[in-house]
């Protein structure tokens, strides 16, 4: 059970920030390791709560200057606020359907994997356009916000990866690629930890500690790098090249199926 577990933390990790999608690679190792959901949940939910703490750990520095801003009387101070509304506005598409279509989301994820390969060809598609995209601002208004945000709607399909979806949708906007990267990261953050919760409250099986252990610190160093790994293709505008990935796994899926 620890392979697996070290396995699967592994996985998850990786696909979490990589723009491959964490949710089409556990749904597909869950039928391969013929793994109970109950299992998977339990799993899923210590898995998450190691990449949040590699999200917070990595944009630490950032995330302590917006919080500090705000109890000063600069500039500075309007820069914080502007963000934490932004993080607001773009989280409160998520949280509607989420929320209102929960039932219909799941759908995806108890039918055939048919739709995770057509899933992951549209998500290569998404990223392979960043190829064109072009920095005009780093600005971020509110209206992109809620773009990006309603962007992270398609991230509950799985084959849809959350911050390939996000980050492109921010890049072809027109925002710079330091603002796409940071602000997909930040805006993760309220949709990940509500995610943690609700995940953490259904756990169905019990963990001894040494399985706590590996489930959450496994995806938060393998997390950590795979970060470092992301905002570099960002930066350098190579993203688009996990298009070939997610093509190449989602035609598998379609031949296979």
């Amino acid at each position: 059970m620890l392979v697996k577990i070290i396995f699967l933390g592994i996985i998850q990790a990786l696909t979490e920030f990589l723009p491959i999608s964490s949710s089409a690679h556990l749904v597909l190792m869950e039928n391969v390791l013929k793994m109970s959901n109950g299992a998977v949940l339990s799993y899923t939910a210590f898995f998450h709560l190691g990449t949040t703490l590699a999200t917070i750990f990595y944009f630490r520095r950032r995330i302590w200057e917006i919080l500090k801003n705000l109890f000063q009387a600069t500039p500075s101070r309007n820069e914080s606020i502007h963000i934490i509304i932004s993080v607001i506005v773009g989280t409160v598409p998520i949280a509607f359907f989420g929320y209102f279509f929960k039932n219909q989301i799941e759908y995806f994820f108890e039918t055939q994997i048919y739709f995770i390969g057509l899933f992951l060809i549209l998500n290569g598609i998404l990223l392979f356009i960043t190829k064109f995209s072009t920095d005009r601002s780093s600005f971020l208004t509110y209206t992109n916000a809620f773009v990006i945000g309603l962007a992270q709607v398609l991230a509950l399909l799985p084959g849809i990866s959350r911050s390939g979806i996000t980050i492109s949708t921010a890049l072809l906007l027109g925002l710079s690629a330091y603002r796409s990267f940071e602000f997909s990261f930040l805006l993760s953050l309220p949709a990940i930890i509500g995610a943690n919760v609700l995940l953490l409250k259904d756990i169905m099986i019990n963990f001894s500690l040494i399985n706590f252990i590996f489930s959450v610190f496994i995806p938060f160093f393998v997390g950590l790098g795979a970060l470092k790994l992301l905002n570099k293709t960002v930066l350098t505008k190579k993203i688009y090249y996990f298009a070939f990935y997610s093509w190449i796994f989602g035609g598998i899926i379609l031949a296979v199926r």
